[in-house]
């Protein structure tokens, strides 16, 4: 059981590392979503990077808090 929540604890934080991680690459380079998928869904308009920002550093944030969660757990156990 202690294997299998650190092994969860590692998924999450990796999860989450990778959520931040393109939350700050969008928030310095903006259009790289919609370069490598050649979309323009917003017209232009930067809501969609706004969005994507802010679900990006809620989902870290979110994940970072499982991660935390379950390393308790796994040391508890």
């Amino acid at each position: 059981m202690k294997h299998r929540l650190r092994s969860i604890c590692w998924i999450e934080s990796g999860l989450g590392s990778l959520a931040a991680l393109l939350a700050v690459i969008t928030t310095f380079w903006p259009d790289w979503f919609e370069r490598l998928f050649y979309i323009d869904p917003d017209g232009y308009s930067g809501s969609l990077e706004r969005n994507l920002v802010v679900a990006l550093w809620f989902g870290a944030t979110l994940l970072a808090a499982f991660a935390l969660r379950n390393w308790r757990r796994s040391l508890a156990a």
